[in-house]
Parts: structure tokens; C-alpha cells; sequence
């Protein structure tokens, strides 16, 4: 056996420094936004399953497009951040006379229907999404949380015996400060999840279904060299590797590759 000489950990240190800037230099937005993902998507599903497959990847990417909505208009724009920043605010105004209080984005005293829905959105979604692992379906994801949405508003109005179009009163004790809500929303540096406005290919400041999971389900396609559906420790090496210079350059980014502020 040739003998191969060992590289002092100082001066591997050293190359790796020297390699890292040429990469991310040499990586295309869309190369890295791919690389990040198809990283996140392999790293969940082998925590999921005996091996890491595409499939259980795939179905990853799915579930991750459905998480970061805040909404319910079904893409994911820096509206989903604003609306979530206002949820989380939001939910810690609890009153001891009513607790809708936590519903009342805009702190006007009422709470509604669109207030309802967009408090309820997030996780609505979450529980919709896995709709898509039985059908493939987009549409029927959609139309799961339709069904759910709708059930899950009419489940808090009916505990105040509230009809469908009427807003709720949602007067409460303990509102946090609109001040909260405007200190979160200027310390907020990006506006949607990393790299989404990469995906944004028809510029329109939001990403669909399509544009989002197509790619990343071609290079987790890619990534599996040779073919067999599943995600072999050397594959898994080559993708760690390229999701450390991805999140390099997310670090090194100052909008993370985000949508403008929507204010």
C-alpha cells in the first residue's frame, strides 16, 4: 500500500479556510439554496426512518413548505413572516373574561373571521400537509386545510355561541403593547424562511408549491449518484458538505436571500 502522507490539522485548517470562499463564490444562488434544503430534507429523514431514502426526503420538503405558512392564501411570501410575528405576539393577550383577546391582531377590541383564520393558519396547515404523503396531491392538501380551517373556526365560535360573519368581542386585561409587536417587526432582519426568495422565479415576491419543491426534488434526485432510492453514508458526506457551504453563505449574507419588507 503507497503510503500517503498525513496532513498536519493546522494545515488542514488552513487549506479548508482557503477553499471555503472560492466555493461559495463559485456556488450560484439557486446551487445553494437547492444544496441547503436537499441537507435539511436527508438529515430529517434519516432521523425519521431506518435509512435515509428519497422518498422520506421528499416528503420532507413537502412538509417544510407547508410549516412556514402563516396564512391562508397558500404561498409563502414575507406576509407569512409579518402575520406570524402578529400570532406569536398576539397570543400572549389572555384576559380573565375572555381569552379571544389572543385573536385580535390589530389590538381594535374584536376578533375577526380573517383574525381567526390567520391565527389558526400555521398549524392548520402542518396537520393538512401530511395529505400529501397519501395522495401527491397539492390540491388535496388545500383542501384538507379548508376542511380543517373551517372547523377549527367555527369550533371557537361556537364557544361563545357566535354566528359565522360576526366579529367577536375580544376585549382583554392583559394586551401586550402595540410596542412589542413594532419592536419584533424592526428587529426583523428577513422576511420568509432562507433562501425562498431564490425560488421566486416569475418575480411575483412569492413562492408556490411547484416553485419550491420542483428543484429540490431534482437534486435530491441528483444526489442519490447511483440510483437505489437511498441515501448511502458516502451520498450523506457529499451533501453535509454541501449544506455546511450553503449555510456559509447564508451566514455571510446580509438579507438571507429574503423577501423586501412588506410594510
Amino acid at each position: 500500500m503507497p503510503h500517503v502522507p498525513k496532513i498536519p490539522k493546522r494545515r488542514l485548517l488552513f487549506t479548508i479556510l482557503l477553499i471555503w470562499p472560492a466555493a461559495l463564490q463559485a456556488q450560484q444562488p439557486n446551487d445553494l439554496a437547492n444544496d441547503y434544503y436537499v441537507g435539511r430534507a436527508v438529515n430529517e429523514a434519516g432521523a425519521l426512518g431506518d435509512q435515509a431514502s428519497v422518498e422520506l426526503a421528499s416528503q420532507r420538503v413537502v412538509a417544510y413548505f407547508f410549516r412556514v405558512q402563516a396564512n391562508q392564501d397558500g404561498v409563502v411570501s414575507a406576509d407569512d413572516t409579518l402575520d406570524y410575528t402578529r400570532s406569536f405576539v398576539a397570543n400572549g393577550n389572555h384576559s380573565r373574561t375572555t381569552d379571544f383577546a389572543k385573536y385580535d391582531l390589530n389590538q381594535d377590541g374584536v376578533a375577526t373571521q380573517n383574525e381567526l383564520e390567520v391565527s389558526l393558519s400555521q398549524k392548520t396547515w402542518v396537520t393538512a400537509s401530511t395529505a400529501y404523503a397519501e395522495t401527491r396531491s397539492r390540491l388535496s392538501v388545500e383542501k384538507r386545510f379548508q376542511q380543517l380551517l373551517a372547523e377549527r373556526t367555527k369550533s371557537l365560535r361556537d364557544r361563545v355561541s357566535a354566528a359565522p360573519d360576526v366579529d367577536i368581542e375580544a376585549q382583554g386585561d392583559s394586551y401586550a403593547p402595540v410596542e412589542d409587536l413594532q419592536k419584533l417587526l424592526n428587529n426583523t432582519s428577513t422576511w420568509g424562511p432562507p433562501f425562498f426568495s431564490v425560488f421566486d422565479t416569475n418575480s411575483n415576491l412569492q413562492v408556490d408549491f411547484e416553485e419550491f419543491t420542483m428543484p429540490i426534488f431534482a437534486a435530491i434526485l441528483a444526489a442519490d449518484t447511483d440510483g437505489d432510492g437511498i441515501f448511502s453514508a458516502g451520498e450523506q458526506d457529499l451533501i453535509k458538505e454541501a449544506q455546511k457551504i450553503a449555510e456559509a453563505a447564508l451566514r455571510n449574507s446580509k438579507d438571507k436571500f429574503s423577501f423586501p419588507d412588506p410594510r
